[in-house]
């Protein structure tokens, strides 16, 4: 349950990287997975499922970091994709920054990097990896490939779906804010 806690907390607000939440979850956990995507992916996917969002609740959603302006859902996609670079894709590499930068710090939490990639290429041996890395034992563990359906938020999981739909000028603008260390670390294309 307070994995459950950590990850959302990380994941809405990314509060779980401050010293004293790190802390706090040191006393109930020992290690943790952080699993991530190439921020644009990331950004791609954030800004259908904002707008699924948006369509099943017309009236305002909730539980994103960055209100959205009024009349969003009457934008272009184009439009909406400049304004998730200047907001969620700042937040995005702000908390990859943060994570690299406590992986790097003596933390209590051991930290077992993975990728949206190792997902997308091989998803038993994704599992399997997490499972070794909290010493499940594997007679324990009885692996079943969920359906990839809307109703658990599979949309397309392509790995570079973000460089046929961008823009040059916003592929550009992506990689400053997401910046060569970056894309050099994860082995992300540079656009």
């Amino acid at each position: 349950k307070l994995l459950q806690v950590c990850r959302l907390c990380c994941s809405l607000t990314g509060i779980c990287y401050s010293p004293i939440n790190l802390k706090v979850c040191g006393r109930f956990i020992d290690r943790i997975v952080l699993h991530v995507r190439d921020p644009r992916g990331a950004l791609l996917s954030w800004a259908h499922h904002v707008n699924r969002l948006q369509k099943l609740h017309p009236n305002g959603i909730e539980s994103t970091i960055h209100p959205i302006p009024d009349d969003f859902p009457s934008w272009p996609l184009s439009d909406q994709l400049d304004w998730h670079i200047e907001h969620h894709l700042v937040s995005l590499v702000g908390w990859l920054r943060q994570w690299l930068a406590v992986s790097q710090a003596q933390s209590p939490i051991r930290i077992l990097w993975t990728s949206h990639e190792e997902l997308a290429n091989n998803e038993r041996a994704l599992f399997d990896k997490i499972i070794n890395f909290f010493e499940v034992p594997m007679d324990r563990v009885d692996f079943q490939t969920p359906e990839k359906t809307m109703e658990v938020h599979y949309r397309s999981g392509e790995i570079n779906e973000w460089s046929v739909v961008f823009s040059m000028n916003q592929k550009a603008r992506c990689a400053d804010i997401i910046g060569k260390d970056l894309l050099e670390r994860f082995n992300w294309p540079s656009g």
